[in-house]
């Protein structure tokens, strides 16, 4: 079932090629949330991520490891360590790139392939224990080698090499570490192979090869063991046909790939066993071609691209097949399963299964990465819903709720600097006292992310001795945050602030804030399931506090009939959020618990003019100025059923922002009454807020 939404995604023509192929265990799709947000943490910080200059090249079957190559050079990322440079180290002066291959299960093995200033290709491995590459050699001297897979232990590696014995020679190798590179040969006197994946153990590889001499012979799949040698598996088309082997199952005795009756058209996805040889997929709704891309652990569901025959000129989609329910399109898949799907969302092709077959990753027409999932229900065990998300847009709703992680500080910021921003106000003699009525409200944002803040408190005053004055109030604050995909946050909290105020010398005061908030929060995150709002709800706990040296000048200095008080302050500050597991939707996330340190320096001054009324124009500009670093929060955690992520904050915030703040202060009935409207750029967007006081003094 289909539902139209506003905002349709662009769309790509077919293309006449092979979309996608699988590389090395194609039967593991691993965490691919560990591998989609290394790709976040490369890109440009902005409001929200957008995707960089990125390239994952491979991910371990636990997800946890992932490698690639980014505008820096080869990396290895993990959710916990986050990136690593695999550094050329010695061979830089030889070799200009290295692009990592494959890794294995434990991500303590990787392979890359190097290109050299003279343009020699060369093979190597990485080791965490050694920490450098280390070449696997090349056969016969040969000038060119190119790994493509490595197995589960990392003993290992596959791919092709030029024979250094005849340079015209292509074949396919298998290494070692005891017996170095070896020739995988070739079929029937052919002159080029090329392993494309191994199996868990390492001792069954596949790839295809050129089956026979000269130039005009088909190239076909084989499969490689050491009793059996390189045996060819044939096409679906006869002698002359055309086979690829792209994917093989854990134990080895499952083979995917496609074939045609020549290399223009008419490519079929098969399956291959001992038993039954090589059997076509089928097609996808009448379509014309098919490729097979990945396959999972027990080799009985197969994953790759298809044109589907459903659709106007045959657009290309991602494809599932099974013994069972044949080939269908990821739409059909989770259609069946109950998902509702949008008219403007579109697979483009699937390219790697998880290890039982329930979850599918692959490309939409957008360009988007995308996790397409159907659940198989255990007993005893809540199932999550099935659905599609878009990585880019999952991953932002994730990357949103760093944002969400600062509203407990900001709370704090506006409490302190708004209400408790003038420290002057209230100043009482020995054996007075006050109670007072504070509050605070306001905004900041765009329309869709629209923050609104609000706070309110009592306190009391007493003067202790003629320079020294007591201050406590008690409060709470609340927050309300709109989200992407129609989510939301809330954060409430009852905070205590004790506060001395001391006159060190005539006219200097200096004063010391503490505050401290217990709060909690209900969040909403919002996302798109299948190119439909769908949502995950939270609930955690979160603790705030602070202190804040200040020093005020009281009217240091007078023009005309404006007395003006300069002041400095510096405020320490930390929160902490509570880790807490979502409920609900079809991706819900638990997320680890996330703590912020702030050090802001702020320098400024407020200015008075009293009316002939006895009513007060109050003044004030300053300047702020973080001392560390920019608060980063980092947001970790897990998807159940996927693996980790961990998505860096971005810097949102200025390092140095202006506030300034206009009011009144006017007698009234018993007290006073002030309040000061304030303007602030802290972030991207201009936020304002209303500080009220009103106070008896007795």
């Amino acid at each position: 079932m289909r539902q139209q939404r506003a905002g349709r995604q662009s769309q790509s023509s077919p293309k006449k090629s092979l979309p996608f192929r699988a590389a090395g265990r194609s039967y593991c799709l691993g965490a691919t949330l560990s591998l989609l947000s290394a790709q976040v943490m490369a890109a440009k910080p902005a409001s929200f991520y957008d995707m960089g200059y990125a390239i994952p090249q491979a991910i371990n079957p636990v997800g946890d490891v992932l490698v690639g190559v980014d505008t820096r050079g080869a990396f290895r990322w993990t959710p916990a360590s986050g990136y690593t440079r695999l550094k050329l180290g010695p061979l830089a002066p030889i070799y200009t790139s290295m692009i990592p291959m494959g890794v294995s299960a434990d991500g303590d093995t990787i392979i890359g392939s190097a290109t050299s200033v003279d343009d020699r290709r060369d093979a190597f491995i990485w080791t965490r224990e050694s920490g450098k590459w280390t070449s696997i050699g090349s056969l016969n001297g040969g000038t060119l080698t190119i790994p493509r897979g490595i197995n589960y232990a990392g003993d290992v590696v596959v791919g092709e090499a030029e024979d250094g014995h005849d340079r015209l020679k292509w074949a396919a190798f298998r290494w070692t570490r005891s017996g170095g590179i070896e020739s995988l040969g070739y079929l029937n006197g052919g002159w080029l192979s090329q392993a494309t994946a191994v199996n868990a153990a390492g001792d069954v590889i596949v790839g295809d090869a050129n089956n026979g001499p000269g130039n005009r012979v088909p190239r076909v799949a084989f499969r490689w063991t050491r009793e059996g040698g390189m045996q060819s598996l044939g096409s679906l088309h006869g002698p002359q046909g055309l086979s690829r082997a792209t994917a093989v199952n854990a134990a080895g005795n499952v083979v995917a790939g496609y074939s045609a009756q020549s290399d223009n058209e008419g490519w079929q996805a098969f399956r291959w066993t001992q038993q039954t040889g090589m059997k076509s997929l089928g097609n996808l709704n009448g379509g014309l071609e098919s490729w097979a891309s990945g396959i999972n652990a027990s080799g009985d569901v197969i994953v790759g691209t298809a044109y589907d025959g459903a659709t106007e000129n045959n657009q290309p989609r991602a494809f599932r097949w099974t013994r069972d329910g044949g080939m269908q399109s990821v739409e059909q898949w989770l259609s069946a399963a109950g998902v509702k799907i949008s008219d403007d969302m579109h697979t483009y092709g699937a390219t790697a299964v998880n290890g039982d077959g329930t979850i599918v990753t692959g490309r939409l027409q957008s360009g988007d990465a995308f996790i397409a999932r159907v659940p198989i229900n255990q007993p005893n065990t809540p199932a999550p819903e099935p659905g599609l998300i878009g990585i880019r847009d999952y991953l932002n709703s994730l990357y949103a709720m760093g944002g969400e992680s600062k509203l407990p500080l900001q709370e704090q910021r506006m409490v302190l600097h708004g209400a408790h921003g003038s420290p002057l106000q209230n100043l009482l003699i020995q054996g007075q006292k006050f109670v007072r009525a504070n509050g605070d409200t306001g905004q900041t944002g765009s329309a869709d992310t629209r923050l609104r803040r609000n706070s309110g408190e009592i306190g009391v005053g007493y003067g202790v001795t003629p320079t020294l004055q007591l201050q406590l109030a008690v409060g709470r604050t609340d927050s309300r945050q709109q989200l992407p995909w129609n989510g939301s946050a809330r954060h409430s909290g009852t905070y205590v602030l004790p506060e001395l105020v001391w006159q060190s010398i005539p006219d200097l005061f200096v004063s010391v804030s503490g505050y401290y908030n217990h709060g909690n929060a209900d969040i909403r995150r919002g996302y798109s399931n299948a190119g439909l709002a769908s949502s995950s709800t939270g609930t955690t706990n979160s603790a705030t506090s602070s202190l804040r040296l200040r020093f005020d000048m009281r009217n240091a200095l007078r023009l005309g009939a404006v007395d003006i008080s300069p002041y400095a302050s510096i405020t320490w500050s930390r929160m902490k959020m509570n880790d807490y597991r979502e409920q609900g939707g079809p991706f819900p996330a638990e997320f680890d618990a996330r703590t912020m340190h702030d050090r802001i320096l702020r320098l400024g001054t407020s200015a008075t003019l009293i009316t002939r009324q006895d009513i007060e124009i109050d003044g004030s500009a300053e300047i702020g100025y973080r001392i560390n670093e920019m608060p980063r929060i980092n947001v970790s955690g897990t998807i159940p059923g996927l693996g980790n992520f961990s998505i860096s904050g971005a810097d949102t915030e200025r390092r140095i922002w202006p506030r300034i703040g206009l009011g009144l202060t006017s007698p009234l009935r018993q007290g006073m009454l002030s309040a000061m409207l304030n303007a602030t750029k802290r972030e991207g967007h201009v936020g304002y807020w209303l500080a009220s006081a009103y106070s008896v003094h007795f």
